[in-house]
């Protein structure tokens, strides 16, 4: 297949694959410049055109980052509720089974055929089948129908927030292909422009220049550099000092979204100048089973607080997460 003319290649379209916080920072800025000098009336008309078709674009990214944050708070609950099945739930239900069936009794065997893997290791699905059977097997037994109602209602929670997860997955892909159909729209806006500027400034190209910012337009990265997500275990008392990617850019609106998923420990999360910081009175404070969404700036973000810590308050391990995704102007 004969490869296009470089200078025909829509360079736009190319460098904002898979980075739509890359395409709305070249969009914005491109569109400030080009803002700033109206009065001439080519530039207006360049304007004028590019205008509307940035603020679809902001609109639908502001969609996609609200479905990709809604997204990740329900994934968080959703691994903590089955983190919990696999834990307190089994646990539970094991102890309250043997107080009327002896361990290893034919009973036993019976409801727990494959004691706690079933609920412990498989796909979710797989899980929640497996708490759905194990309530239906405990309906024979009339001793257990006070456990086999908790069953019941574990099993509930259990698809329900499954099915919120799933919806949010797919509320997420829709937004990100009707993004996806803006950023190539947006990048043939800037591709028009670009010559249209080159036509005006044939003569002085260096003029023509003024309209973009070359170092976005040739800084690579993806959306993957412009987002992270970690987790780690806490003992009480004690801090983690979070690894922020070389590539990720932190700002006071750079968002975080922390959850302590496991334990009993209160995590606080701030930034600070130092590794060895044990407090801040800028901070997000996450409760145990909590998530909380927060910025970099409401942490104690600056040019001089650039560690990222969460710490462990209280007497009980503590287990987090944090995603953080980088901030952008619509």
């Amino acid at each position: 297949m004969k490869r296009i003319w470089i200078y025909f290649s829509n360079t736009f379209e190319i460098i904002t694959r898979k980075a739509f916080r890359k395409m709305l920072k070249i969009g914005n800025d491109h569109d400030s410049r080009l803002n700033g000098d109206k009065g001439d009336e080519d530039i207006l008309t360049l304007w004028t055109f590019f205008n509307p078709l940035l603020l679809v674009y902001r609109s639908l990214f502001s969609a996609w980052q609200t479905a990709f944050n809604t997204r990740v708070s329900l994934t968080l609950i959703l691994t903590d509720t089955f983190k919990l099945l696999g834990s307190d739930w089994i646990k539970s239900w094991e102890g309250k089974v043997h107080n009327f069936f002896p361990v290893d009794s034919p009973t036993d065997k019976a409801i727990f055929p494959k004691r706690r893997t079933p609920f412990q290791v498989l796909s979710y699905e797989e899980r929640i089948i497996a708490v759905n059977t194990l309530a239906a097997t405990m309906a024979a037994y009339p001793d257990l129908n006070d456990v086999k109602k908790d069953v019941e209602e574990k099993y509930l929670v259990l698809v329900r927030v499954r099915d919120e997860q799933k919806q949010a997955m797919q509320i997420e892909e829709k937004r990100v292909n009707e993004l996806e159909k803006q950023r190539i729209v947006l990048a043939n806006a800037l591709f028009k422009n670009m010559a249209s500027l080159m036509v005006k400034y044939f003569e002085n190209p260096t003029q023509g220049e003024r309209f973009f910012d070359l170092t976005l337009i040739r800084r690579p990265g993806t959306d993957s550099d412009s987002s992270f997500t970690q987790n780690g275990i806490l003992d009480m008392e004690t801090s983690a000092v979070l690894v922020i990617p070389k590539k990720f850019t932190l700002s006071i609106g750079t968002n975080f979204i922390f959850a302590n998923s496991g334990g009993g420990g209160e995590l606080h999360c701030f930034f600070a100048a130092s590794a060895s910081a044990t407090d801040s009175p800028n901070k997000a404070i996450v409760l145990p089973g909590e998530t909380t969404e927060t910025t970099a700036g409401e942490m104690g973000w600056s040019a001089t607080n650039t560690m990222l810590i969460v710490r462990n308050v209280g007497a009980l391990t503590a287990e987090y997460e944090v995603t953080g995704a980088e901030a952008t102007e619509n």
